[in-house]
């Protein structure tokens, strides 16, 4: 066996840290099976029961790809990329004809929520939390300071610092922290501070804020930031 691969849907990130945990238990009682890898073929948020605040997916995507990160998952596929709607015809030779009645009433009917588009092509706030997430890659860099609800990743590739900030709320309690983020071993260069802005009807990216690296001493970079909010910080580093 090369893979153990499990899926799963849920609303609370640490869901997914007790499945990978049981799964890499059942692997660890077999010596020979100390090389197979584990990957969760399909996640996203609970289907049935989806939290509807438009920043909470975006926040989800991240706080669990954290999740995958702490666990050490070798692989994972989000479900999905693109919502479809179905033809039934093709669904009637192997399905029972109360299967493809609730295929096409769940496709083509039901508000979707899984892909990274939906069924008419337009991009969903989903696709920029993984773009940022494309962005560490590098140096991993240390990050201090974060707490239940603020967590970040960061890294330097060629002369690009990024950093992300994002708070999922742990207790259910949902609310806003002040968030002050510093860079001490950065001198020169440029800043940048990007929201995502999961409510916009057109991008959802909102620039808040350029600076001077040099300047940050006097002006910081300080942050409100609310429930499931997720903001990318850039300094483009002097050559």
């Amino acid at each position: 066996m090369d893979l153990l691969s499990f899926h799963g849907y849920s609303n609370n990130p640490e869901f997914y840290r007790h499945m990978i945990e049981s799964m890499r238990a059942k692997l660890a009682k077999y010596p020979s099976l100390a090389h197979v890898r584990t990957f969760i073929d399909q996640w996203n948020i609970d289907l049935f029961r989806p939290n509807l605040n438009p920043y909470f997916q975006p926040a989800f995507v991240m706080e669990t790809t954290r999740v995958f990160y702490e666990t050490g998952l070798d692989g994972s596929a989000f479900f999905h990329i693109r919502d479809y709607f179905v033809d039934e015809a093709k669904f009637s030779p192997f399905l029972s004809a109360p299967g493809v009645a609730n295929m096409a009433r769940w496709w083509n009917e039901m508000p979707q929520y899984e892909g990274i588009y939906d069924n008419q092509d337009r991009v969903r706030p989903d696709y920029y939390a993984f773009k940022f997430l494309s962005l560490i890659r590098g140096q991993k860099l240390s990050v201090t300071g974060t707490g239940p609800d603020i967590h970040a990743f960061a890294a330097r590739g060629g002369h690009w610092v990024n950093a992300l900030l994002w708070n999922f709320p742990k207790g259910g309690e949902e609310k806003p922290h002040e968030v002050t983020v510093r860079f001490p071993f950065e001198k020169d260069g440029q800043i940048r501070i990007v929201r995502l802005n999961a409510e916009a009807p057109v991008n959802y990216l909102d620039q808040v804020r350029t600076a001077n690296v040099s300047d940050l001493q006097t002006h910081p970079v300080r942050i409100h930031m609310r429930a499931y909010e997720i903001y990318w910080v850039e300094i483009t580093e002097s050559k």
